[in-house]
């Protein structure tokens, strides 16, 4: 694992027990076992992981939807029964739903990055 994915799990972990408003850039360094210069050096703020989180988020989506278009062995209405239940699912147990269901303020570029998702959903 590298250090970037490192301090991606750390933030993730650590916006999940403490909230986004409430975690520091120095706990997450402490729990990625990274430093301020090795943080800084791949992100350049909290808010540019938490894009990072999501723009990971969006990319797992459009490859679960790429893999299931391409499956010649379902029809089309199976794909979509196939994607709809995948999509129920994945929103529930994603990291959006957790910033939905937190307290903490959502950066605007994370709205928009949801909005964009959502046409892709």
């Amino acid at each position: 694992m590298t250090l970037k994915e490192k301090i991606v799990d750390a933030a993730y972990e650590l916006f999940g027990e403490k909230g986004y408003e409430k975690t520091s850039v120095a706990e997450i360094i402490d729990r990625a076992g990274a430093s301020k210069g090795g943080f800084y050096h791949h992100f350049k703020s909290k808010e540019e992981i938490l894009e990072t989180i999501s723009f990971n988020y969006v990319d797992q989506i459009r490859k679960h939807y790429d893999e299931l278009l391409k499956d010649d062995k379902l029809s089309v209405v199976e794909k979509f029964m196939e994607s709809f239940s995948n999509r129920m699912a994945m929103f529930k147990a994603s990291f959006l739903s957790f910033i939905l269901l937190s307290s903490l303020s959502i950066p605007s570029f994370f709205v928009n990055t949801f909005i964009d998702a959502s046409i892709l959903i």
